[in-house]
């Protein structure tokens, strides 16, 4: 391998590591905040966070409290001719989130789970 493949390896790994860190320290931060709640009580939960988007029952004495939010996302597209022959234009995504409280029969926040970020 050459001196200019080696350096191109090695920032291609620098970026992939960085991007990767990134979603790492997102999610962990995530968990981090849902496990927060483990131990609180319904009522706290809806004092900070409003009303769930729904709520249902789990089958038991309990109550599954569900929270969505639609978002979307932008990327940015390709610069334009002649930099770049065949750019891309900026796409627009929606998507959903999810943040779903398991609570038991004393109101009591006992799990929890995420979907999307």
């Amino acid at each position: 391998m050459n001196g200019r493949m080696l350096r191109l390896s090695i920032l291609a790994l620098s970026f992939f590591s960085v991007l990767t860190a990134g979603c790492v320290s997102s999610s962990a931060q995530m968990n981090d905040m849902m496990a927060k709640w483990v131990g609180s009580s319904q009522h706290d939960l809806i004092l900070k966070w409003g009303p769930p988007t729904y709520a249902k029952s789990d089958g038991g004495d309990g109550t599954i409290l569900v929270y969505e939010q639609q978002r979307t996302r932008t990327s940015v597209g390709d610069f334009p001719p002649p930099s770049n022959p065949d750019p891309q234009p900026s796409q627009t995504r929606i998507y959903l989130v999810k943040r779903t409280f398991y609570v038991n029969s004393q109101g009591v926040i006992y799990s929890w789970q995420w979907e999307g970020l």
